[in-house]
């Protein structure tokens, strides 16, 4: 059987959801991603528990295919992330791309290198604790790469089962219980699927999860059709249903988009399948979710989803081109849906059969595109209000959606303690549509490329470009101004602000390369009316790219429902409060704009005794709903626990930034042995940092420190890292780099997350007890041998370190 797929996604102006028909639970199988961790805690463990990690693609140990994103090193982030299954690419230990193939002299197919490398690679893995969580892949592609025509060939075919045998032997004599994945092709084909597992029954050599990749439109469109065709070879064949993962999806222009999003997982829910977004860009951000610990737009669709609960509600017409995912709960008597995909002044909700009498409240909220690395703090909510039902059902207007945002429609049978959120008000403008002068309009984006908001990227090329536009604001206050750009000069670059009659400046730090988009945020006062914003280049600095700008009114305050912000949980959960008795805990994510300390008021103004703890580190017991806690810019966890006999009850949060005296040390005034040496920075916090750590021990940065009693700290190491290794067709090579880092004798191995450039820089938090007295903290790297095979060889760039309690009275 063929399956062939033509566009035919047609545009809907209503979608209708029938309650009374229903389909099972959510599988939240999408939750997974290719090369999603670059090194141990890359991305932050802390980022990835809130999104439910079900599965990721690494290379083996010693793989060469590209730096960092090696399985064995990685693995315990991934257990502790709450991860399930570990997928291994062992053809990703050879150097180039495509696979280079050495010569196969015994003519079984298999290069003669291969079987070794994958009998080494297979022992090692095999000594983690956490082997049982690994799935081995013997090939990548195969019908593009060492076995080309595949499909078509029967010649290839026949070569193509040979070596799945030998290699799949192979793995079974090191590791006789090992999880093998497969074929793991570039597409779904049914003759071939139906010949490979007819063999595979045959020789007795099934894969254990059954692998393809769907990398555009038209694998969107037909993926279920791949799923049912080959459900029924499985059944003519007598074999029993085998786990699914589409271990490679979507476009690159998809990735970290929400609203490109939607249709890949509402494609995995209908077939109940497990996904893995591609690896087109960088590793280590899992495919464009987070970057370090700070999380984008995309983190918070997937954190949306995983936290739908009920049965799936299916919408008629089922193939248009807004994609949705609709769940009641009846339990909670709550009624969610996520949609996304195309741009469409108007949509209209239509609900039937629904258990609301008289009338509903509703809230419409937006996860818009924030740039591919700009943080993201929570979705807007854009409008919240009641509805009248009528005999049962009820429907919503929705109006301007953009195909860049995913929305969520939130449906229950009154506000309750939701009246906390309130909607936002926000502008946006697309910097082509602004008032331009000297600039260059390019069009960027398209298949594989990175995404752009409209597609076009205005570049600032011309010592006397400029770009202004007015925006009519609703009163006096502060806003926050955002702006999309692209800085790929591997340095940050400043440009002249002028708002109204007032000049300022602002700053671009470096972006992944010159193709990926990040955001800036900056507080600014506007008076109410029009009001007029512009960006111009300043004389000697570098050209940047705008691809859009925003404007949103500046919160003093953030509030949100502890139960809409859940990873874990003991007590009872009613609705929206948590009641905890005794030893009883929950836990909780916030994300924050930047390091600091804030302020936390829980709900409760009767609470005696609670212990908190940040971050799964730092401890304190509060005697009040309120406490103050240094947070790590983006994703945090607070976890709290009852330890007393009177049960608290937990409902909403609040938190506020609070200024407080940080103690500072220059990297420039520690002690820096051999080649170490102190650099010129403007961006730097004195104007100085510290390069040439590592590439051997002797090669390293000590930096003494006082603290003045025993008690949890927060270590703020501000560093930045320019390092990348060796070239791709396509993808980043930028390196995670290594630090051996020594607190009084006692070692620490920490990675220090690529930054764009050597004043790009950013911030590593560490939590940690330290006792009353002075403090000796030193930078190292020991290893010395350059290559892809192995963690880097050089410690950060560090500008300076802050010490600084983690609570405080």
């Amino acid at each position: 059987m063929l399956i062939l797929c033509f566009s035919t996604l047609v545009f809907a102006d209503e979608l209708v959801f029938d309650l009374s028909r229903t389909n099972g639970p959510l599988g939240f199988g999408a939750v997974g991603a290719h090369y999603a961790l670059s090194e141990p805690d890359v991305p932050s463990v802390i980022s990835l528990v809130p999104i439910r990690v079900r599965t990721v693609n690494q290379k083996p140990p010693y793989g060469l295919q590209h730096p960092g994103a090696d399985a064995f090193r990685v693995m315990e982030s991934f257990v502790k992330a709450g991860g399930e299954y570990l997928q291994v690419y062992l053809q990703d230990i050879y150097l180039n791309w495509p696979y280079e193939k050495n010569p196969d002299n015994n003519r079984d197919y298999v290069p003669d290198d291969y079987l070794e490398k994958v009998r080494e690679s297979v022992r090692i893995l095999e000594m983690l604790p956490y082997r049982d969580k690994i799935v081995y892949v013997p090939f990548n592609e195969p019908d593009a790469i060492w076995y080309g025509g595949l499909f078509w060939s029967s010649k290839r075919m026949k070569e193509f089962f040979t070596a799945w045998k030998a290699v799949y032997n192979t793995i079974k004599e090191v590791a006789p219980s090992a999880k093998i994945a497969g074929p793991n092709t570039t597409t779904y084909n049914s003759r071939f699927m139906k010949k490979f597992f007819e063999f595979c029954l045959q020789e007795n050599c099934l894969p254990d999860l059954i692998t393809w990749h769907e990398l555009n439109l038209m694998d969107a469109e037909a993926g279920h059709a791949y799923y049912q065709d080959f459900r029924k070879i499985e059944k003519e064949l007598g074999i029993r249903s085998l786990p699914i993962c589409i271990n490679e999806y979507a476009l690159g222009k998809e990735l970290s988009v929400p609203g490109r999003l939607m249709k890949w997982l509402a494609r995995f829910e209908q077939s109940k399948v497990d996904g893995c977004l591609a690896y087109w860009h960088a590793a280590g951000n899992f495919s464009g979710l987070v970057e370090g610990n700070v999380p984008n737009s995309a983190w918070w669709l997937f954190r949306e989803y995983v936290n739908m609960s009920g049965e799936l509600v299916s919408a008629t017409p089922s193939y248009t081109s807004i994609s949705t995912l609709a769940v009641y709960d009846r339990n909670t008597k709550t009624l969610k849906v996520l949609l996304g995909g195309d741009d469409q002044e108007e949509l209209t909700l239509t609900f039937r059969n629904t258990p609301f009498k008289e009338r509903v409240y509703y809230e419409v909220w937006e996860i818009e595109w924030s740039g591919y690395t700009g943080i993201y703090i929570s979705p807007d909510l854009l409008e919240k209000g009641y509805t009248e039902v009528l005999n049962g059902g009820f429907s919503l207007k929705l109006q301007n959606l953009s195909e860049m945002s995913a929305y969520l429609i939130l449906v229950r049978k009154d506000e309750g303690s939701r009246q906390i959120y309130q909607s936002v008000w926000k502008w946006r403008q697309e910097a082509e549509n602004a008032f331009l002068e000297n600039c260059t309009v390019e069009i960027h984006g398209g298949g594989n490329n990175p995404p752009y908001s409209g597609e076009k990227v205005v570049f600032l090329d011309n010592t006397k470009s400029a770009l202004s536009f007015k925006v009519e604001v609703p009163k006096d206050s502060l806003y926050l101004l955002e702006i999309w750009y692209l800085n790929g000069n591997a340095k940050s670059v400043k440009h002249k602000l002028e708002i109204n009659d007032e000049t300022f400046e602002v700053i671009f730090p470096p972006t992944l390369s010159g193709s990926y988009v990040g955001k800036v945020e900056i507080p600014v006062w506007l008076k109410k009316g029009m009001n007029t914003v512009k960006i111009s280049r300043e004389s000697g600095s570098q050209s940047v790219g705008v691809d859009r700008v925003g404007l949103r009114l500046y919160p003093k305050e953030q509030k949100f429902l502890i139960c809409d912000y859940l990873t874990t949980k003991d007590g009872f959960l009613d609705s929206e409060k948590i009641t905890l008795k005794r030893n009883d805990e929950v836990e909780f994510f916030v994300v924050v704009e930047n390091d600091g300390y804030y302020s936390v008021k829980l709900n409760n103004d009767a609470i005696r005794e609670l212990e908190v703890e940040i971050n799964r580190v730092a401890r304190e017991k509060v005697t009040s709903n309120q406490f103050t806690v240094f947070l790590q810019k983006g994703v945090n966890l607070l976890r709290l626990r009852n330890p007393s006999d009177n049960a608290i009850v937990l409902g909403s949060i609040s938190f506020e930034k609070v200024e407080k005296d940080v103690k500072t040390y220059e990297a420039e005034e520690g002690t820096l042995t051999g080649n170490t040496r102190v650099e010129n920075s403007e961006y730097a916090s004195s104007g100085k940092f510290v390069a040439g750590i590592g590439r051997g021990k002797e090669n390293a940065l000590e930096i003494r420190f006082e603290v003045p009693e025993g008690n949890y700290y927060s270590l703020v190491i501000r560093y930045s890292n320019e390092e990348t290794l060796g070239t791709h067709a396509y993808n980043l090579n930028v390196v995670d780099r290594y630090c051996r880092l020594i607190i009084d004798g006692e070692e620490r191995d920490l990675f220090f997350r690529y930054t764009g450039g050597m004043d790009g820089f950013s911030t590593r938090i560490l939590y940690l007890y330290l006792e009353k007295g002075v403090h000796t903290l030193r930078f190292e790297n020991p290893n010395t041998e350059v290559s892809p095979a192995y963690v880097s060889v050089y410690g950060p760039n560090v500008d300076c370190i802050s010490i600084t309690p983690t609570f405080v009275k």
